[in-house]
């Protein structure tokens, strides 16, 4: 049986309240007194001391004075002190404060009743009804919650340290700016709940229902949310470091310039998310499904992304600096700038994919798919290319030095203007390929297809050409100047004004 009824909280709530009213009011007299004695003691302050001058009968009248101050102050300390005896004879103990903290209220139905700054530390309120309720700035601190109901409830920057709010419903609650460190919140309803600004650090909330509620800038630095559903929730600018978000449904979350560094995503459910200047550095997003999100601007340096579905999304700008996309589909993404030196992509699928002028520098290639990819003016330069596929790739104006590219497939992509000197293309597949004005100096290209491409005005000077199939090949210009062209064909090849041609 609870401790009391209904009633019966409300009347010591009322109580509380009067005493709350009276303190304030006694606060604000005191204060009120404090300020009349400062202004009092201001204006009694002597301005000039000129007046000291005025002659020797002033002097007296003011001996006289001081005298009669004296003796009047040794009267009012007899008066005090006869009044001190007075009030110790007729002093009554304090009335011990009531308090709901500690009391067993479960089941009882509180609802829409005022609890604005109350204590209710460590009291039982399991399964509760406190729908509508204001608790407002109350501490709850370790009180036990579970099964309750707080639909609708308000809670702004009430303590719910240790509280225990497991299968609690709080949809629609108002919690901003709570603290909730280490609470239980399993399986809770925070269906459209009202969390901005709040604090739920090392809180539990595993299989919590979040959807469409606002994170705006809330604290969740090192939670639980494993399997919690937060689709449609808005989490902008939120602190989720160390959050373990395994197989949680973050399903169109908007999610922007959140900080995210170090967390887990394993299995997790985010297609369509908005996670625009995110910081997700060192995070572990593995086997997730973030097709058509968006991350603009992110950092997802040192991540971990593999076997993750970024399809069609847009990673613009993204620093992705030494992380992994290893197995990653990134079909028809948009990557522009983005930049990816070190990454390793080993396997990834971005066919389709848009890369312009993105950097790629030492980053791991080996056997992506990159076929009909937009790569225009992106920098590979010492990156792995082995075995990678880049047919009818746009690879104008792209930086391929020092790449090492063996067995990659070129045919029909354009590499116009490209950059390849000193690269490794040996047994690589141009045929068909643009290679117009390309610089391949140094280059080492034995075994390559490069039948029926256009190589008009490209430079390979020094490059090694042997083994090579030029046939039907455009050199028209072309500069092959002390390059090693043997066992190299050249049928039906044009080399027309074509240097360095030996025999």
């Amino acid at each position: 049986m609870p401790d009391l009824t209904r009633e019966e909280v409300e009347e010591l709530l009322d109580k509380l309240r009067e005493i709350r009213e009276r303190e304030e009011e006694e606060a604000e007299q005191e204060a009120s007194a404090e300020a009349e004695e400062e202004t009092s003691q201001l204006e009694e302050t002597t301005s000039d001391e000129d007046e000291a001058g005025e002659g020797e009968t002033a002097e007296g009248e003011k001996e006289d004075a001081e005298d009669e101050s004296e003796a009047s102050a040794e009267d009012s300390e007899s008066d005090d002190s006869d009044s001190e005896e007075d009030d110790d004879e007729e002093e009554e103990p304090e009335e011990e404060r009531p308090t709901l903290s500690g009391l067993d209220l479960a089941g009882l139905d509180l609802s829409g009743l005022q609890f604005y700054g109350i204590d209710l530390i460590e009291t039982n309120l399991k399964g509760s009804n406190l729908q509508d309720a204001d608790l407002s700035e109350s501490n709850m601190e370790n009180t036990e919650l579970s099964q309750a109901n707080l639909q609708d409830a308000t809670l702004i920057a009430a303590c719910l340290k240790g509280a225990k709010l497991t299968k609690a419903n709080l949809e629609r609650a108002d919690m901003r700016k709570s603290e909730c460190h280490e609470a239980d919140l399993v399986e809770a309803n925070m269906v459209e709940a009202q969390l901005g600004k709040s604090k739920f650090i090392r809180a539990v909330l595993t299989q919590t229902n979040l959807t469409g509620a606002d994170l705006n800038r809330a604290n969740f630095k090192g939670a639980d949310m494993s399997r919690a559903d937060l689709s449609d929730s808005r989490m902008a600018a939120a602190n989720f470091f160390e959050v373990n978000f395994t197989e949680a449904n973050l399903t169109r979350a908007q999610i922007k310039g959140a900080r995210m560094a170090q967390a887990l995503f394993k299995d997790a459910k985010m297609m369509r998310a908005d996670l625009t200047g995110a910081d997700l550095s060192d995070s572990k997003i593995l086997d997730v499904d973030l097709s058509r999100s968006r991350f603009n601007g992110s950092i997802l340096r040192r991540a971990t992304l593999d076997g993750s579905n970024l399809s069609e999304s847009v990673l613009d700008i993204a620093d992705c600096h030494q992380a992994s996309f290893v197995d990653v589909i990134l079909e028809g993404a948009k990557m522009q700038r983005i930049k990816l030196n070190e990454a390793n992509m080993k396997n990834a699928k971005l066919a389709g994919a848009d890369l312009t002028r993105a950097r790629l520098q030492q980053a791991n290639l080996e056997s992506v798919d990159l076929s009909g990819g937009i790569l225009q003016g992106a920098d590979f330069s010492e990156a792995l290319l082995e075995n990678a596929d880049l047919s009818r790739a746009n690879l104008k104006e792209a930086i391929l030095t020092h790449a090492r590219a063996k067995n990659a497939f070129f045919p029909g992509a354009d590499l116009r203007q490209a950059q390849a000197e000193k690269a490794d293309l040996e047994n690589t597949d141009f045929a068909g390929a643009r290679l117009n004005r390309s610089n391949f100096k140094g280059a080492r290209l034995a075994n390559a297809d490069m039948h029926r491409s256009a190589l008009d005005h490209a430079d390979f000077t020094n490059a090694d050409l042997s083994q090579v199939n030029l046939n039907g090949a455009k050199l028209y210009r072309a500069n092959l100047t002390d390059t090693n062209t043997k066992g190299a064909t050249f049928d039906k090849a044009d080399l027309n004004e074509a240097e360095g041609i030996k025999g």
